[in-house]
């Protein structure tokens, strides 16, 4: 009978166990067919992005994530969960949404997937928080994604972060620090550096060392350049800056060169923005003013008709105002050439307070970093004197331990020993008894 009871018992059981196997099957099938869809679905737009419109790729996002929304997924479902996030990131960045950009970078902070992705979400939160002026939580993501992109070793994220946080020094005139990071840079051995990281660090070599020696291999790497494939708004910088440069070392004075930049940079000016932009007539008018030909330089300047609209930016407005007070005070219009120079020194105390908040916020970094690596090593410390504290309490108590377990058992053998020998002796006199009772 109780065989019985005890075999129903694990027939019931096992029907249990049978049917919770096969209800997570079933969902577990269910799940994985909205994965797989949300995978493909981020698949099919992902060439795309560049050509969709805002909206549509946002909407796209959003239904991958309503798919995979509250379902335990695969490694590879994450990254795909990640990629959306990031790419909202990007989209509510361009549009400079940047409550939604935080947010969504919380939600990517939430996902246990892959890391090189939460760095590049990193990266694009510090570029966020430099362009709202958190400058020290900019250097702080910057820092993270540079300490994970060294962890995981990937070398592209690794030449970005680096080149950026070069770029924020360059802009503090903290050209010793800039310095330094492009270096570790260039030392960087990496096969797969794209052409336009390339032109990023010999930009930024060009901001830190603007000696002469630099500008004639200026001239053979824009040479080079001009052959590989960059996005047009990186050619217009390039000839900007290329430009810019033939004109104003007076060593070189090659106008005619500056000039067929210029004339390059304006087609192409042209061809991406269907018109020209305010730089172009900058460039032009600064140009015609150090050839001499103040009327040409006058005729582009006064083409500016917009400086408040989005070209409103410090380096603009700067070379704007700088432009207009060298041109007037060139024709002796002492009025003009004071009003843009009044204009010029009030940008450049902004830009200077600007650079003041910068460079504090690197300090401020630094010394809480400092404090983080003293608080890291005080309490590795401690961990260490807690281990060695608890390795000599092992120790002790192991030979107390040894030393009673010893001494009992030595008593329980000289106890067991003892009694032993007092039953052998009273064995011993109970026969010697005998033995005199059978003699007598």
């Amino acid at each position: 009978m109780k065989f019985s009871i005890k075999l129903f018992v694990c027939f019931f059981y096992v029907a249990i166990a049978f049917g919770q196997n096969s209800s997570s099957v079933k969902t577990s099938a269910k799940t994985s067919v909205s994965d797989s869809t949300a995978i493909k679905l981020f698949k099919l737009h992902e060439k795309k992005l560049n050509s969709l419109p805002t909206d549509s790729i946002k909407k796209v996002m959003h239904e991958i994530l309503r798919l995979t929304e509250n379902k335990t997924v695969d490694s590879i479902t994450r990254q795909t969960q990640q990629k959306a996030l990031l790419t909202l990131m990007n989209e509510h960045g361009r549009s400079r949404a940047y409550d939604s950009v935080r947010y969504y970078y919380t939600k990517l902070e939430e996902i246990n997937g892959n890391k090189l992705i939460l760095a590049h979400g990193k990266n694009k939160l510090a570029k966020l928080e430099c362009v709202t002026s958190n400058y020290e939580k900019c250097l702080y993501y910057y820092y993270e994604a540079l300490e994970m992109a060294k962890e995981l070793n990937d070398k592209n994220l690794i030449d970005n972060s680096l080149l950026d946080i070069a770029r924020y020094y360059i802009s503090t005139k903290r050209l010793d620090l800039a310095k330094e990071l492009l270096n570790e840079v260039q030392n960087t051995q990496n096969e797969s550096r794209t052409a336009i990281t390339k032109y990023r660090i010999m930009d930024a070599s060009y901001d830190i060392n603007m000696e002469d020696k630099a500008y004639p291999k200026a001239l053979a790497d824009l040479k080079s350049l001009d052959t590989t494939v960059l996005f047009n708004e990186t050619k217009i910088a390039k000839y900007h800056y290329y430009a810019s440069m033939y004109r104003v070392k007076q060593k070189l004075k090659d106008y005619d060169s500056a000039l067929t930049y210029l004339k390059k940079n304006s087609s192409l000016s042209k061809e991406i923005y269907g018109h020209e932009e305010p730089f172009v007539f900058i460039y032009y008018a600064e140009h015609y003013h150090d050839v001499g030909d103040q009327a040409k330089a006058i005729s582009y300047f006064n083409q500016i008709k917009d400086t408040t609209s989005a070209n409103n930016q410090n380096g603009f407005l700067t070379m704007y105002f700088s432009v207009g007070s060298k041109i007037y005070e060139s024709i002796n219009n002492t009025d003009l050439a004071l009003h843009y120079n009044k204009k010029h020194f009030e940008i450049n105390e902004k830009i200077v307070e600007k650079s003041n908040t910068k460079l504090q916020a690197i300090y401020t970094y630094q010394i809480k970093k400092d404090k983080d690596i003293n608080k890291l090593e005080l309490e590795k410390a401690e961990q260490e004197r807690l281990t060695a504290d608890n390795k000599r309490k092992y120790t002790y108590t192991m030979v107390i331990s040894f030393f009673v377990v010893t001494m009992l058992f030595l008593v329980a053998f000289f106890y067991y020993k003892r009694k032993k020998d007092i039953k052998e002796l009273e064995y011993l006199q109970r026969k010697k008894l005998i033995n005199l009772k059978i003699n007598t």
